[in-house]
């Protein structure tokens, strides 16, 4: 084998060995992509499931509130059906639906912004395997001009 012979071939296996190393990192951000997109979606599911019991806890303690202050209102000799008894009955129910909404609204808003999380992952994903494609196929295509180029100067020229 001639030096030329040896030059050529070590263009060959080091753009072979580039291109590899190229794909397999793509491959391996892709992989940690999807792995990261999987937890983000495991977590927005948490969240919500999270807000779901936190607003239950919120709602059976708005009903042991509703029920004392009858009972409140009830020991006191008042009418629960009377304006000022009944006007903080109404508001303390309508408030505990508020804040009953509000907990399930503040899960929903995390899991969302853990859904769209999980979204950025999943196209990182992508873009790393079409990113690691382009960058294999040009470090081959760059290896073919170099193979040219060794070919040009090591072949005999048409005088000899």
């Amino acid at each position: 084998m001639t030096g030329a012979e040896i030059a050529i071939a070590a263009v060959a296996v080091s753009a072979a060995a580039a291109a590899g190393g190229t794909a397999y990192s793509a491959v391996q951000q892709s992989e940690a992509a999807d792995y990261n997109a999987k937890v983000a979606k495991r977590q927005a599911a948490w969240e919500q499931m999270k807000a779901k019991a936190e607003a239950d806890r919120q709602a059976d303690r708005d009903k042991r509130l509703l029920a004392s202050q009858r009972a409140h209102i009830a020991a006191g000799g008042l009418d629960p059906a009377d304006a000022s008894p009944l006007r903080l009955l109404t508001e303390t129910a309508a408030q505990s639906n508020v804040d009953y909404r509000n907990l399930l609204l503040g899960g929903e808003m995390k899991a969302n912004n853990l859904r769209s999380q999980a979204s950025m992952y999943r196209t990182q994903g992508q873009n790393a395997l079409i990113g690691g494609a382009f960058q294999a196929t040009s470090q081959l295509a760059g290896a073919a001009g170099q193979y040219g180029i060794c070919l040009l100067y090591t072949s005999p020229s048409p005088r000899d």
